[in-house]
């Protein structure tokens, strides 16, 4: 009895090693990914003095998002991955206050659960706004970068135009 109590148990420890380090290596290489792509932005924008932030976007590609300032304490967006780098000043584009403070006034009964900036259609910089409804089901909406304009709005798989 006492045997089979410990190949158990060894069993057991051995799948729990084998699960930690199949997450760890999942962790350890979206941190590797993230400062390849923050390494990538120091090399290519020598302005950029200072990353205050790294977020990550999937829409029609993948980004890595990043509020940064340069050399003056200007405000910049950056959007990168493997194959571009894309950046604009923030003196002409909404901040996430101000797009948290847009989706407060026009949309009762939601929680804001994230606001992560990102592109669309190749070409228009947006705001995804990830909330909660007062029925607890998940949606998202996108605005405009620069105007604040709604965009669409995702809700349990209906899109709302």
């Amino acid at each position: 009895m006492k045997k089979f109590l410990w190949i158990s148990f060894s069993i057991v420890i051995f799948l729990f090693m084998i699960s930690f380090v199949f997450f760890y290596r999942i962790w350890a290489l979206e941190n590797l990914t993230k400062k390849q792509m923050i390494t990538n932005v120091k090399k290519h924008l020598p302005m950029v003095t200072q990353i205050e932030q790294v977020d990550y976007f999937a829409g029609d590609k993948v980004y890595y998002v990043m509020f940064a300032k340069d050399r003056d304490g200007d405000e910049l967006m950056i959007w990168t991955n493997d194959e571009e780098l894309r950046y604009r000043y923030l003196d002409h584009y909404l901040t996430k206050e101000q797009i948290k403070d847009l989706v407060n006034r026009l949309e009762k009964n939601f929680t804001i659960k994230r606001i992560t900036p990102g592109i669309i259609y190749q070409e228009r910089f947006i705001y995804e706004v990830l909330y909660e409804d007062d029925e607890k089901r998940l949606g998202y909406i996108y605005y405009d970068l620069q105007t604040g304009e709604f965009i669409k709005k995702y809700r349990l798989g209906i899109t709302i135009s």
